[in-house]
C-alpha cells in the first residue's frame, strides 16, 4: 500500500480553504442583499402602520364626533356611507366655516371632494366629501 504525499494533502486543504473563502464571500453578498430588503421592507412596514393609524377606524370616528358638534350640526346634513362620509352645509357664518375647514383640513382626514361658495353676505355653502 502506498502513502498519500503530504505535498497533495497541503494541495487539497489549500483548494478547499479557497473554497470556502468563495462560498463564505458569496453567501456575505446575499446576506448583506436580504439585509437591504429587510430594511426596506421594515420602512414600508412602518409607512404603513402610520398610515392607518392617520386613516384607521378611529378617524372617522373622530370625524362623526366633530360633525355632530351643535355648532355644525345646526348647518350640516351629513350622510354616512361605508367608505365615506358626505357632508353639505347651507348658509353657514364664514368665522364657523372657517373653524370647521381648519379643523378638517390641518388634520389628516383623506378628503376626496371639497367645493366651497359664498352664499350670502358673511354665509358660506360647503359640499365636502371624505373617503376611506
Amino acid at each position: 500500500m502506498k502513502r498519500i504525499e503530504p505535498l497533495y494533502l497541503l494541495l487539497l486543504f489549500a483548494v478547499l480553504a479557497v473554497f470556502g473563502a468563495y462560498e463564505a464571500n458569496v453567501q456575505k453578498e446575499e446576506l448583506q442583499e436580504e439585509y437591504a430588503r429587510y430594511m426596506s421592507l421594515n420602512e414600508l412596514a412602518g409607512k404603513l402602520v402610520s398610515a392607518k393609524r392617520a386613516y384607521g377606524v378611529h378617524r372617522k370616528q373622530d370625524l362623526l364626533h366633530l360633525l355632530h358638534l351643535p355648532r355644525i350640526q345646526r348647518f350640516a346634513t351629513i350622510k354616512e356611507e361605508r367608505s365615506a362620509v358626505r357632508l353639505r352645509v347651507k348658509s353657514m357664518p364664514a368665522g364657523d366655516a372657517s373653524w370647521l375647514l381648519s379643523k378638517l383640513l390641518n388634520d389628516t382626514y383623506p378628503v376626496h371632494t371639497l367645493d366651497l361658495q359664498r352664499s350670502k353676505e358673511g354665509r358660506i355653502d360647503l359640499e365636502m366629501e371624505i373617503r376611506w
